[in-house]
């Protein structure tokens, strides 16, 4: 809530390696990503 009201729902999650801002490549392997609850 650090903008005074509760975000939105998440809609989607990106993954992005680039490699734009120097001019080269880039290249990336991905494993298993999960996502979990917060705990309370």
């Amino acid at each position: 809530r650090a903008f005074g009201y509760a975000p939105p729902r998440i809609s989607g999650i990106a993954i992005m390696t680039d490699a734009d801002d120097t001019g080269s490549l880039a290249a990336a392997r991905y494993g298993d990503i999960e996502l979990l609850a917060a705990q309370p």
